[in-house]
């Protein structure tokens, strides 16, 4: 009886993926992205990071920003600034604790249109 190897071994091809960039005229320049860039990028993520982080002048990362030093347990706050990655090490590190216990709890997998919550009743 002979068993077959799906582990047939074949010449990878790595195909090189560019993406051209529109200048400012929305013309295309001669810049391009490779995929070596992109996973170079990628391997610059910290632990939890999903998302490349936004720079410093984006609108949407100054409100979660606002946001969570108005609320330090915002629930979406601390997801928007751990999966985009935008403080150092010690604090992302703070919150990535933070995400944990959220998940753990439920809090985040709560449906859409705000928090509910969760409370024991004892049988009467």
């Amino acid at each position: 009886m002979t068993v077959k190897s799906d582990a047939v071994s074949k010449p990878e091809k790595v195909a090189v993926r560019q993406k051209k960039i529109k200048g400012p005229g929305g013309e295309n320049d001669d810049q391009t992205l490779d995929l070596e860039d992109e996973l170079l990028e990628r391997r610059l993520f910290k632990k939890g990071q999903k998302y490349p982080t936004p720079p410093l002048g984006d609108g949407t990362r100054a409100f979660y920003e606002s946001l969570l030093e108005e609320n330090p347990h915002s629930p979406i706050a601390i997801k928007f600034c751990l999966e985009h990655g935008i403080f150092g090490e010690r604090k992302h590190e703070q919150l990535r604790i933070l995400y944990n216990e959220l998940r753990d709890n439920g809090i985040l997998n709560a449906p859409v249109g705000g928090l509910t919550l969760q409370t024991k009743h004892a049988p009467a």
